[in-house]
């Protein structure tokens, strides 16, 4: 199974250009060693694409994620993300990328169960309240696992803000408790959150998420982050966790330039603490670094200011 992707023609602004097809990459990386590991299927908890409009993912995007996706050749599950979806609406999925990628060869679209694997999916939802509704049919209709799909611990596909006991969210977020007494047995994986939590039981329920194969922002966690994916054994409930080949964060973000802009901001927050209030009259740069000169701040402080000003001055 594979966690969220983000996949997008522009790279995000602390990416190289390479942003795509490294993702891409690991994605064919992937496809291949699931088959060559005799996985019967490959399952991708949502956010497959990172732009919520069709307008801004070309046609070489959609058709490189399926053929990336289904380089090994096995079928392939996708379940919708919240940024598969135009302003969280599952019915805008037929005129998204998602609903173009659904349609390709080897690829489903998955909501319910499925119908060869027992997999129950259930996409991102813009109210969880709705969740019990989901899980409802999916406990009515565990009796009939048995017939369908033979003795297995089934799973839950889902991308939804959970979180584990103890972790404080970030944002809204599904106590995995709450989620532990809808449901009443089985397996639950989940996209959504890019940072991995592992494995973790509540109640009578396993849930998982091993987090995103892209890395998208800059931050301390996901400089350290190493991308992954899981196999989980429909058996056992057990999974086995795989690393994912990657370039090392400095070959792929752009580490200096963003140290650059958190310096130029430092030193624009200390430019208006240190002017308090004071106000310029923007005619020239020289007029500008004259006033700035006359406002008795420190050395250090007038420093920044002529830089800010004189760098704005040359953009426009």
């Amino acid at each position: 199974m594979i966690g969220d992707v983000h996949l997008a023609d522009k790279p995000p602004s602390v990416r190289t250009e390479t942003y795509a097809q490294d993702i891409l990459d690991k994605l064919a990386w992937l496809s291949v060693e699931a088959y060559n590991r005799g996985c019967d299927f490959i399952l991708q908890l949502g956010d497959i694409f990172h732009i919520k409009s069709p307008f801004r993912n070309s046609h070489w995007l959609v058709q490189s994620a399926h053929e990336a996706l289904y380089r090994g050749g096995l079928p392939v599950v996708l379940i919708a993300g919240n940024h598969d979806l135009m302003h969280d609406r599952l019915e805008s999925i037929p005129s998204q990328p998602l609903g173009a990628l659904s349609k390709m060869e080897g690829m489903t679209l998955l909501e319910g169960w499925h119908d060869t694997y027992p997999v129950f999916g259930i996409p991102y939802l813009a109210d969880w309240s709705t969740l019990q509704e989901r899980l409802d049919i999916y406990n009515i209709t565990l009796g009939n696992v048995p017939t369908l799909y033979g003795d297995v611990i089934p799973l839950v596909a889902t991308h939804a803000p959970l979180f584990p006991p103890g972790e404080a969210p970030i944002y809204d977020s599904i106590d995995p408790a709450d989620w532990a007494k809808l449901q009443t047995k089985g397996s639950v994986s989940y996209g959504h959150i890019h940072d991995p939590h592992g494995t973790y039981v509540v109640g009578n329920v396993q849930f998982a998420n091993f987090g995103a194969i892209s890395r998208g922002s800059l931050h301390a966690e996901t400089l350290k982050r190493k991308p992954q994916a899981a196999i989980y054994d429909f058996a056992t409930g057990q999974y086995e966790v795989l690393g994912v080949p990657h370039k090392p964060a400095e070959e792929v973000f752009r580490l200096e330039e963003h140290g650059q802009k958190v310096a130029k901001e430092k030193n624009l927050a200390a430019f208006l603490e240190g002017i308090d209030g004071k106000t310029l009259e923007v005619t020239s740069v020289e007029k500008v670094i004259d006033d700035i000169s006359k406002m008795g701040l420190s050395a250090e402080t007038s420093a920044m200011a002529r830089e800010l000003v004189e760098e704005a001055y040359a953009r426009h």
